[in-house]
C-alpha cells in the first residue's frame, strides 16, 4: 500500500470499494494493527495512533467487524456467550450493530456522528451505504466519488 492518504468524517459511511486483492482492505488491517504500518502515520482527531494497542484503539471507538469471522472474528473452542463476550461486542453501544447491512441500523449510529466504513467486494453493498466511495485498484486509491456518482458503472471503470 503506497501513498494512501484519507479523512473519514464523523456522521458519514465511506465505502471502500474494489476487487478482491486491490488494497481496499490492507488499509484498515493496517489501522487496527493486524498489518503493520511500514511508514507514514495514522492519525484520530488529531492523536497520532499508529502504533496504539487493540485496547486503545477500541477506548477511541474503533471497532473491527473482520470479512471472515470464522477465521479472524471467533474463538470456536469457546462458547457462543464468551464469544460475545469479547470486549469489542461488549460495549453497549456495539451491541445489536453486528448486521450493519441494515441501513437502519447504520442510520442510528451515523446520526450519532460516529462514522462507518465499509469495505466490500460487494458493490450493491457498497453503492447503496455509502456516502462516499474510495475505489481500490493495485494497491492505491484510484477514485473517489461522491453523490450520484456512486454507481456501478463509475465504480467498475476504476477498478482497472
Amino acid at each position: 500500500m503506497n501513498g494512501v492518504t484519507l479523512e473519514v468524517k464523523a456522521g458519514e459511511v465511506l465505502g471502500f470499494a474494489g476487487l478482491v486483492g486491490g488494497g481496499k482492505s490492507r488499509i484498515w488491517r493496517s489501522v487496527i494493527g493486524i498489518n503493520q504500518v511500514e511508514s507514514g502515520t495514522i492519525h484520530l482527531k488529531g492523536c497520532d495512533i499508529t502504533h496504539a494497542s487493540t485496547e486503545e484503539l477500541i477506548e477511541n471507538g474503533i471497532y473491527y467487524l473482520p470479512p471472515y469471522r470464522k477465521n479472524e472474528g471467533l474463538q470456536l473452542t469457546a462458547s457462543s456467550r464468551k464469544n460475545l463476550n469479547v470486549s469489542v461486542l461488549n460495549c453497549p453501544e456495539t451491541v445489536g450493530l453486528i448486521g450493519l447491512r441494515s441501513p437502519s441500523k447504520q442510520k442510528k449510529l451515523v446520526e450519532s456522528g460516529k462514522a462507518v466504513i465499509i469495505v466490500s467486494s460487494d458493490l450493491p453493498e457498497v453503492i447503496n451505504l455509502s456516502h462516499r466511495v474510495f475505489v481500490f485498484s493495485n494497491g492505491v486509491i484510484s477514485a473517489e466519488l461522491k453523490g450520484n456518482d456512486i454507481n456501478e458503472e463509475n465504480i467498475l471503470k476504476h477498478f482497472f
